[in-house]
């Protein structure tokens, strides 16, 4: 009798252990896929595709312009409800919390980055970097050359909302959110963007290169191919070289040619440009003065 109570205690005790032994097994296979699961950061890309670049392009420049106008109501329902609801804006506060460019010229926003985090279905975040310019006949001028800025997508109901970055930590942000969804206004519907042509990125890519050499020589240097950088050791002789040509360059572009990555483009007095395309408006450039 007393032989058979043991075995019933250790069976007891057999299931006791197994369940524990089951239950750890539970929280580290859990540990496991959590440590293991990817943040939304990790995902971060270049964005690919031309007319997402330039619909969100279009969007933001929209922004920037209810910014300079100080439209409340428009800003307000550009807005992500999240930033809204985080930081208790209404129609009446907005403009003493949201940053805003209050300005006699027209105010647009030259977007230098923009990368991808793909959340779910149709649900998009973009992480914009860029500089805040002011426009006047004379010339262009800078005035906030470090703009970061989230824009949220909704493709399902075909709607963007804002997300100032105010200095936050844009990763925490961005892996907090985890899904995205947004109630359509009249302010906050997607930008739709024509199909661009090879001869419109040759354009874009030239007068974009030629406004980096007249101002902006560090950042046109860090723009040039291996082989360039081979002929200019440094920024110094690199401007020395451009200088030189200065009365040659040109944005107007004559003859275009897209060869793999390669955009070759000709201008009108037959300098040549070759851009390597790494991403969308990313590129190395090889330049050849007709000198």
């Amino acid at each position: 009798m007393q032989l058979k109570e043991n075995k019933i205690i250790m069976k007891k005790d057999d299931i006791k252990t197994l369940i524990v032994v089951i239950i750890v097994c539970a929280v580290c296979l859990a540990l496991v896929f959590i440590l293991s699961r990817k943040k939304n950061i990790d995902t971060l890309k270049p964005v690919e595709e031309y007319n997402t670049y330039f619909s969100v392009t279009n969007y933001m420049n929209s922004y920037i312009s209810y910014l300079a106008n100080n439209d409340r109501e428009a800003i307000y329902n550009m807005l992500s409800s999240e930033y809204i609801y985080k930081n208790n804006i209404n129609q009446n506060n907005i403009l003493n919390i949201v940053k805003t460019y209050n300005q006699d010229s027209m105010i647009s926003l030259k977007i230098t980055s923009i990368d991808e985090i793909k959340i779910k279905n149709d649900k998009y975040i973009y992480y914009i970097k860029g500089k805040i310019i002011k426009n006047t006949l004379e010339s262009d001028e800078v005035i906030d050359n470090n703009y970061n800025v989230l824009l949220l997508a909704d493709y399902s109901n075909l709607t963007e909302t804002v997300y100032p970055l105010d200095n936050d930590n844009y990763e925490k942000i961005i892996n907090n959110i985890k899904d995205i969804n947004i109630t359509k206004n009249k302010y906050n519907k997607i930008k739709s963007s024509s199909i661009t042509s090879t001869e419109t990125i040759c354009v874009l890519y030239l007068s974009d290169y030629v406004e980096k050499l007249n101002n902006n020589i560090e950042e046109a240097y860090d723009n040039l191919n291996s082989n360039m950088k081979d002929k200019y050791q440094n920024v110094n002789e690199f401007k020395e070289y451009i200088n030189s040509n200065k009365d040659n360059i040109t944005t107007i572009a004559d003859k275009c040619t897209k060869i793999g990555k390669d955009y070759i483009v000709i201008d009108s007095n037959n300098n040549t440009y070759t851009f390597t395309e790494q991403s969308v408006m990313k590129y190395k450039v090889d330049i050849k003065f007709n000198s």
